[in-house]
């Protein structure tokens, strides 16, 4: 009987025993979580380490002639022309009269800015924008879309706008304004800026070698910040 009390008695001491060092030991690692310590075995134990994130050179291009403003390329000609004229010119190009959007327009007015200010030019600079008299509105005239964004600056009442497409006007700031789609001014071309890898590099060259025999392209280095999933971000 007294052998019975003692067996009972030690199966109890060493269950108390185990419970209370399971508890120290959630406690630990309790502790250790919130302080930012690991105490995971240094010999048996199996470490994940951190992900890595990897960035990928890409290049954004412009063709030769072109130079990139904001997130696109814009070739400034001097050629006086008509507005029909220019958009066939910059079509050529396989560009297309610029249609600035309204962050692309702050970019593109102080760009024409310091383009102005070293070559002394003041003429107006055609756009892409065209008025449709039967509807009453401005519309792109590459894209078919209406004006969401305009900087008209200053219109003339008295002048009919049924054959008047759309300037930069130096004079003005260089806000927009309209012109007699006859006159011969100066004009800007907008291009799309492909965003490529060194692979596909070559790719481009081949492609635009066609409109510019022999001639390099303008490239800006970029890196694509944490892989290509649509997370990733460009960073100059």
């Amino acid at each position: 009987m007294s052998n019975n009390r003692c067996q009972m008695m030690l199966s109890c001491l060493v269950i108390t025993l185990g419970l209370l060092a399971c508890t120290s030991q959630a406690q630990l690692h309790s502790s250790a979580s919130r302080a930012g310590v690991s105490f995971a075995p240094q010999d048996g134990g199996v470490s994940v380490p951190p992900k890595k994130v990897h960035n990928h050179r890409m290049y954004g291009m412009c063709p030769p002639q072109f130079q990139r403003v904001g997130t696109d390329c814009y070739s400034l000609v001097q050629q006086p022309s008509n507005w029909l004229e220019a958009h066939f010119f910059c079509k050529d190009k396989n560009a297309n009269l610029a249609e600035p959007t309204k962050k692309a327009d702050r970019k593109l007015r102080s760009y024409l800015q310091r383009q102005d200010s070293q070559t002394g030019a003041h003429d107006p600079i055609w756009i892409g924008a065209t008025y449709d008299h039967h509807n009453n509105y401005w519309q792109w005239s590459v894209s078919g879309r209406n004006l969401t964004y305009d900087a008209f600056n200053q219109m003339d009442p008295t002048n009919p706008l049924d054959k008047n497409c759309g300037v930069y006007d130096p004079n003005l700031k260089y806000h927009w304004s309209a012109r007699s789609c006859p006159d011969k001014l100066r004009f800007i071309c907008q291009h799309k800026m492909p965003k490529v890898s060194e692979a596909n590099r070559y790719k481009i060259y081949d492609r635009w070698n066609v409109t510019y025999p022999n001639a390099l392209a303008n490239e800006v280095v970029l890196e694509v910040v944490g892989g290509r999933g649509k997370d990733g971000r460009y960073a100059k």
